[in-house]
């Protein structure tokens, strides 16, 4: 297995700092990690953004990150679902 690189933006950094509780930090953080751990990245791509822009799931929490080059991601934002998309 080839880990990839993760990489925050300022604004996923602040959103993951603003979540309600440590477990649900946890749970994002774990998911994450899964992601850096994987040899595909398993998202699914986001309509309309860009077509660099996949998201993955974290109960009703959403993740989007963009993909660089072979084995570097860019978490871009950290939301819930109702309202990552605006």
């Amino acid at each position: 297995m080839n880990p990839s690189e993760v990489r925050y933006t300022d604004r996923a950094i602040h959103a993951l700092e603003k979540l309600p509780t440590k477990k649900l930090k946890r749970q994002i953080r774990n998911r994450i990690d899964r992601l850096a751990g994987s040899e595909t990245h398993g998202g699914t791509r986001v309509r309309g953004i860009s077509s660099d822009v996949y998201r993955i799931r974290s109960g009703d929490y959403r993740i989007l990150y963009a993909l660089e080059g072979g084995s570097r991601n860019t978490i871009l934002d950290i939301g819930h679902r109702k309202d990552i998309y605006r």
